[in-house]
């Protein structure tokens, strides 16, 4: 999504909206480039007007190509100013003529080959003012553009100067309008709302842009985002009409060098929330969150028998942004565990609670990726009963409670660090987004962003190559290293898996403990990934055998010297670097 605000306090000249984008210098700079690959051409059958003694004075069959050099794009109050230069402005084949009815003007009339014409030096200084009109940034020129530049002409013949310098005015002219034209809706298209309010799977997004500055540093959109859920859900009734949270003017600093900054207002967040909740996206029953369903049932097994989770949210989630840190809140929160044993149904668990979560977003260039860390988990429960599951002893259900509220929360914080949640790299209509930074602010949630054009030359788009090799085993583990080569020098990451199963998480480390599967033979995959989430298409295949104790050989050939335990013997390659073949 885009949107925009400023930078620092001193010069911070807000938008409205729940996301706020700044388009930086760095920025500008980007435009510029898109800028100086345009290349516009005009065609008209006739172009004429009055000229000396003559009625009508013109061109046929005026054909200019226009193509764009560089662009210098600088921001000041409410007006963008753009600098154009040209490469050499052209056109051929084409008639100039005159015509005059009045026979005592002595002005005959006249046909001549106009056989072409060069511009060079050419140039055009345009001032454009914003607008947002329809639900669409329109920008209009502030004044009439003027075309500077050396005409030269190639005609056989024109009765006199003033002929002439009506010609080349003519040309000049027509160049002003197509520039007027052409350069106002090249800038516009790249903050349309069609590019944004779009259907990504299940989930719709809608976009109404609400306001449009411009200030002495940055182009400023601020816009208002909304969400439906399309996919399968459940009802649910009684939700806030309007979330809660703050909606501040966010300050984007400097930028440090990145070209956008964008911002997300809490009281924006928390109605993408609320739309979440209220479009059922939450249920347990129903939606993405289904699956949970199956893997807790399965995990309770016999004698238990149509084991059933009920989980209810009791309302939508609630966010607060606070600087450096984001607390999650989850009011009266319903969890019940039920199942049959020997024909009669028992209520396993059941507890009701206050959940408050507090998380740290950033952003690891490692791996590519905006990932999470869990400060602390609050559980605050309010009821609880778990009689099926406890003894009769006195004081097991509040020793439980303390188990729970306690050392299984910290023990969750602590396992929930350096999560990756999302790619730091967005890909559309042939550029690049490669998030910078990412961090919650007070009120809101701030990105910082560069941009790239598909042609630029640091991008990459050929994935890199993985060798991997098994350093050491033993009968619950064994160590293995990987490393990858690529065309950049970008940092790599790496996952891995064993006999085809879900791929592990991603991870700068280029070694890792992996758990050792039954006897039998094995595979072992490792792909790496680059900084432009160009994934290995090839992993790299390593083929292990695990051998029972019994079935030993004395000449097996490990891959450490160190002696399996548990009277396990590992039959691998031995410890050289292995990939599979292109």
């Amino acid at each position: 999504m885009l949107a925009l605000a400023l930078f620092s306090v001193a010069h911070a000249l807000p938008v409205d909206g729940g996301v706020q984008v700044a388009l930086y210098e760095t920025g500008g700079d980007f435009a510029e480039e898109i800028l100086s690959a345009q290349a516009f051409d005009i065609e008209e059958p006739i172009v004429s007007g009055e000229a000396a003694c003559y009625d009508a004075v013109g061109i046929e069959n005026l054909n200019v190509h226009i193509p764009i050099q560089s662009a210098d794009i600088r921001f000041s109050q409410d007006i963008l100013s753009i600098d154009i230069f040209f490469d050499e402005i052209h056109g051929e084949d084409m008639v100039i003529f005159g015509q005059d009815d009045d026979w005592a003007d002595a002005c005959p009339s006249f046909e001549l080959d106009f056989h072409s014409f060069q511009i060079t030096n050419g140039r055009v200084h345009l001032a454009l003012a914003p607008r947002i009109e329809d639900n669409a940034v329109q920008m209009e020129v502030a004044s009439t553009p003027v075309i500077s530049g050396e005409i030269q002409t190639d005609i056989d013949w024109v009765p006199d100067t003033l002929i002439l310098s009506f010609i080349e005015d003519k040309i000049f002219e027509v160049l002003s309008e197509k520039i007027q034209e052409a350069v106002p809706g090249l800038v516009s298209e790249y903050v349309d709302t069609s590019l944004y309010a779009d259907q990504i799977g299940d989930l719709a997004l809608d976009v109404d842009l609400s306001d449009i500055e411009i200030g002495p540093h940055a182009l400023m959109v601020g816009l208002n985002l909304d969400a439906e859920w399309r996919g399968e859900s459940c009802l649910v009734t009684g939700a806030p009409e309007s979330p809660e949270g703050r909606s501040p003017d966010i300050d984007f600093g400097t930028g440090d060098g990145s070209a956008l900054g964008v911002g997300l207002t809490e009281h924006q967040i928390n109605g993408l929330l609320l739309g979440a909740y209220s479009d059922g996206l939450l249920c347990f029953e129903h939606g993405p969150l289904s699956g949970a369903l199956d893997a807790l049932g399965d995990s309770i097994g016999a004698p238990i028998e149509d084991p059933e989770l009920e989980v209810d949210f009791g309302g939508p989630p609630t966010l607060r942004l606070d600087e450096d840190r984001m607390r999650l809140r989850l009011d009266d929160f319903h969890l019940a565990l039920t199942g049959t044993v020997d024909g009669v149904e028992t209520e396993f668990l059941g507890l009701d609670a206050n959940i408050e979560a507090a998380v740290e977003i950033s952003v690891d260039q490692e791996i590519s990726a905006i990932v999470l860390d869990l400060v602390y988990v609050d559980l605050d429960l309010k009821a609880f009963q778990a009689d099926a599951l406890l003894s009769d002893r006195e004081g097991a259900e509040d020793r439980m409670v303390a188990f729970l509220e306690g050392w299984v929360m910290d023990v969750v914080a602590d396992r929930v660090q350096n999560v990756a949640l999302y790619s730091s790299l967005f890909h559309a209509m042939n550029y690049f987004i490669r998030l910078d930074a990412a961090g919650a602010i007070n009120g809101g949630l701030l990105l910082r962003a560069s941009l790239f054009d598909g042609d630029d030359p640091q991008v990459d788009t050929s994935p890199p190559q993985t060798q991997v090799r098994i350093l050491s085993a033993t009968d619950t583990e064994l160590q293995a290293e990987w490393k990858g080569t690529d065309d950049k020098a970008d940092a790599l990451s790496y996952a891995w898996r064993i006999d085809g199963g879900e791929w592990s998480a991603w991870t700068a480390e280029t070694w890792g403990i992996l758990p050792a599967p039954a006897p039998g033979t094995h595979f072992l995959e490792v792909r790496s990934r680059d900084g432009w989430s160009n994934v290995d298409p090839t992993p790299a295949l390593l083929a292990f055998e695990i051998v029972a104790p019994a079935e030993k050989d004395e000449g097996c050939m490990c891959a450490s010297s160190r002696a399996p335990l548990g009277g396990l013997a590992w039959l691998v390659l031995p410890a050289l670097w292995v990939r599979r073949r292109r």
